[in-house]
């Protein structure tokens, strides 16, 4: 199922590859010696390092890294970063020599003017512009033949190919870019042998991997499956009343650890602490800025004055407001702890009916917004009832939260116990009705009830939702893991926790693709799979390389964005970074890396 497709490289077929890579290493190569290669000799005239028989130097991962790094920001991390990709490239370059990928120097030559040298793009009399370039390619297609029809190998030789035609290779041209790139030609020959045999090498093992028809089918049929569940939630609200007691020194441990959830629990139960009532009216005037500021300031004084000697609130913010300032007076009834803010309730509680606090001012939280206001309230009526601070019943509320806490637990043994029934053919609705018979609603326990999902797809555990129960990562990947073994011989996954309840669920129905849009899709789920496979095994970087060998930025600048988009939209490629496949683990491996001899100068060198 979804396993299948995430961890590809367990797979046969990559672990055959695995070994077989491996295994040429064991049978044709000893531990290779550094020869000459000596502390005395520069770095970047000598060779550095030796891979198996092939030697290599600094220049070579220069020229990369100066074509990659065009701001010189730091030239070191670049050159390292290529350094290390030449090692790999080397590694990869002897298994190719091994299964026969070799090329001799008049091949080599051919290679660097043709089409699938992508540096040929550098090597012609013309510079047009990329998109006239493209333009140009289009325009001399064949009749019928459409960009968005080609594969992606196939545009990008057939662009390369055009702009050979359109520029043919220019001797002169090509001199002059190996100049540039502080490379001598055969250098260049030689790299470009080896990122020949590399590509090719990399083809071949692309065309060895394939997924079977079964595999096909089963992920197009996960893919489009959906799953209806009855489900019921039980928690501790299911469950009778349990008078438990703490000891006094768990209590205060869990004081002291988590009375953040203590204080949420009083603010959100606050009606239950806090019984009074009151009502007053608020009368208020804004400012938008700092001119407006001493002149609403002086109305709102007028206006505590006047309302202090008896005179109607609403009837004075109505003559005050003028001059394009608003002042309001608002009667506010029933506002308690829950519907009123912390610091006006205890000031508008202090007071005395009929008493007028001060005038207070707010300004805006945004310290560039020089906007604020200028409010005092009168308590109207007060109805005092019982009022206990968080301080007052912490103690209490940590004994609730330790009893839901043992309660939850309780909740979904009972729930196993249940599910443990269906499981064996009881019906799920007659052990709810059963169950809720032991209950006593009067005291407040819910009876459990049975409810029915959405339709769970793929896509949506994708995305942690499971239709009809909400959003939740954790039950969300549970159920993902669990989900290809549901069917209806094999109804009930394991038990879900969503927040503080535990969830059952069982199989209502399950809804596939029908057989006549099975077979359209099939082939289009084969190259999915396919293409899966082949970045699970090769990662982003070899399939990056086979298609553009070693990439450099520049190179990459003087393509088309149809071309670029055709390579991410068929390969879903990654031109920078990426994730590394099973290929890049048997790199690393002891058997590869014990081909690998440094000199102890370029250690030096990087370290630093």
């Amino acid at each position: 199922m979804l396993n299948r497709i995430r961890d590809f490289s367990s797979s046969p077929v990559i672990l055959i590859m695995f070994g077989m890579l491996i295994l040429v290493f064991v049978l044709f190569f000893g531990m290779p010696s550094l020869g000459g290669l000596g502390q005395e000799a520069s770095l970047f005239s000598k060779p550095v390092a030796q891979v198996g028989e092939t030697e290599l130097s600094l220049k070579e991962a220069l020229l990369y890294a100066r074509r990659r790094n065009t701001r010189r920001s730091d030239e070191k991390a670049t050159l390292k970063a290529r350094y290390d990709e030449l090692k790999d490239e080397a590694l990869i370059d002897m298994s190719a020599k091994l299964m026969g990928w070799e090329s001799k120097s008049e091949e080599n030559r051919r290679y660097i003017a043709s089409s699938d040298n992508l540096d040929l793009i550098f090597f012609g009399e013309e510079n047009r512009r990329r998109d006239d370039l493209f333009k140009a390619f289009v325009a001399q297609l064949p009749e019928g033949k459409k960009i968005e029809n080609m594969s992606a190998p196939e545009l990008v030789s057939s662009f390369l190919a055009f702009a050979k035609k359109g520029r043919g290779f220019v001797p002169e041209n090509f001199s002059n870019a190996m100049s540039s790139w502080g490379l001598s030609s055969e250098k260049y020959i030689e790299a470009k042998g080896r990122e020949m045999r590399i590509r090719g090498y990399l083809g071949f093992l692309q065309s060895q991997l394939k997924v079977s028809q079964a595999q096909v089918e089963d992920e197009l049929n996960l893919k489009n499956s959906k799953w209806i569940f009855d489900y019921v939630m039980m928690g501790a609200e299911n469950l009778n009343p349990n008078a438990q007691s703490f000891a006094e020194d768990k209590v205060q441990a869990f004081l002291k650890d988590k009375m953040a959830q203590v204080d949420t629990y009083y603010n959100q139960n606050i009606e239950t602490y806090s019984k009074s009532k009151l009502k007053f009216t608020r009368v208020t005037a804004r400012y938008a800025n700092e001119e407006q500021l001493p002149k609403v300031k002086a109305k709102i004084e007028q206006a505590h004055e006047r309302v202090a000697k008896g005179e109607d609130a609403t009837e004075v913010a109505k003559s005050l407001s003028a001059d394009g300032i608003f002042v309001s007076a608002l009667v506010q009834a029933n506002k308690t702890r829950k519907n009123t803010s912390k610091e006006l309730f205890e000031q508008a509680l202090a007071m005395k009916v009929n008493q007028l606090s001060e005038v207070k001012q707010s300004a805006s939280l945004n310290a560039q917004i020089k906007a604020g206001s200028f409010a005092f309230i009168r308590l109207e009526e007060k109805e005092v009832g019982e009022e206990k601070s968080l301080d007052q019943v912490k103690v209490e509320i940590a004994q609730t939260l330790l009893s839901k806490a043992a309660q939850t637990e309780v909740a979904k043994t009972k729930l196993e116990e249940l599910v443990a029934k269906v499981k064996s053919g009881a019906d799920l609705q007659a052990e709810l009705t059963a169950y809720n018979t032991t209950i006593n609603t009067e005291a407040g326990t819910k009876a459990l009830e049975l409810k029915t999902s959405g339709e769970v797809s793929l896509e949506a555990l994708l995305n942690d939702n499971i239709e009809g129960l909400g959003r939740n990562a954790i039950a969300a990947y549970q159920l993902l893991n669990e989900i290809n073994g549901i069917d209806m011989k094999s109804k009930v996954p394991s038990i879900l926790q969503i927040d503080k309840q535990w969830v059952a669920l069982v199989l209502k129905e399950k809804k596939t693709l029908n057989e006549a849009n099975k077979s359209l899709e099939l082939e289009k789920q084969y190259l999915t799979s396919l293409t899966q496979a082949k970045k699970s095994f090769f990662g982003d970087r070899w399939l990056r390389y086979a298609l553009l060998g070693p990439l450099s930025f520049d190179v990459l600048t003087q393509f088309p964005m149809e071309v670029l988009s055709a390579l991410t939209s068929e390969v879903g490629l990654s031109y920078f970074g990426g994730q590394d496949g099973s290929l890049d683990q048997i790199l690393k491996s002891s058997a590869y890396q014990s081909q690998i001899v440094e000199s102890s100068d370029v250690q030096a060198f990087f370290s630093k």
